[in-house]
């Protein structure tokens, strides 16, 4: 882009809707799996997909690279994306550390995650599910120490 999108400041960061065409996906970039895009797609939420870019200028042109959120990218259904953009000063390096972070500091759901986040939203199955256990003098708790994928 010749002028950089019309963003809000927010803090440290700025917030703009920036066509997916202007939008670059790095080298650095994990591979796109249509899997995992075509499974968001199935559910889609315009909330959770809100990305991360980073906004580098370069020969007077400004460039907007996906840090997190390509999977969302190709999802989504519009033309466009909400981004939280992050200035990369030009410097893409720095851009591939937050890349780095973001995507280590992040973990996949549980099966027990996904057992609370439906009880305590109202499931009517999970919810009898609880009182039938209830009724045998059982007490469900979340678990806390390791992992139940793996129960």
């Amino acid at each position: 882009l010749q002028k950089p999108a019309e963003e809000t400041p927010v803090g440290i960061v700025n917030l703009a809707v920036i066509k997916k065409e202007n939008l670059m996906f790095p080298s650095w970039q994990r591979p796109h799996l249509a899997k995992k895009s075509e499974k968001i797609r199935e559910c889609w939420n315009e909330v959770a997909g809100l990305i991360l870019v980073g906004k580098i200028r370069r020969d007077e042109q400004y460039y907007y690279v996906v840090i997190d959120g390509q999977h969302r990218c190709y999802a989504s259904p519009n033309d466009f994306m909400h981004c939280i953009i992050v200035d990369g000063t030009g410097d893409e390096t720095e851009l591939s550390r937050i890349f780095q972070t973001v995507n280590s500091l992040s973990s996949k759901l549980t099966k027990d995650d996904h057992v609370w986040v439906g009880y305590k939203t109202g499931d009517r199955d999970l919810d009898k599910m609880f009182r039938i256990l209830r009724s045998f003098g059982l007490d469900p708790q979340r678990a806390t120490v390791g992992n139940l994928e793996e129960v």
